[in-house]
């Protein structure tokens, strides 16, 4: 993986996170603005990767019954705003 890009609005526009090495690649986004408790609700965020060769994560997974090389795009679900 070379390149990591998220996205909050579906898909329509990327934006690349930085990249941190490790066994694992943890990658830290700039989210928006909105994500504060002066705009709490619920969000959802894109994350994509880009390869060395510049294959980029499909949106769907291309299924097999070992469940190995599991590559697409994935969302996560947020909540932002004070906690109780």
């Amino acid at each position: 993986m070379v390149k990591v890009e998220v996205s909050d609005d579906g898909g329509s526009s990327w934006r690349a996170a930085e990249l941190r090495r490790g066994s694992w690649r943890l990658f830290l986004p700039e989210l928006a603005s909105a994500l504060d408790a002066k705009n709490a609700g619920k969000y959802s965020i894109t994350a994509r990767a880009t390869d060395e060769k510049g294959n980029v994560q499909p949106d769907e997974a291309v299924w097999n019954a070992g469940g190995y090389l599991w590559n697409k795009i994935e969302k996560q679900e947020l909540v932002a705003g004070k906690a109780n």
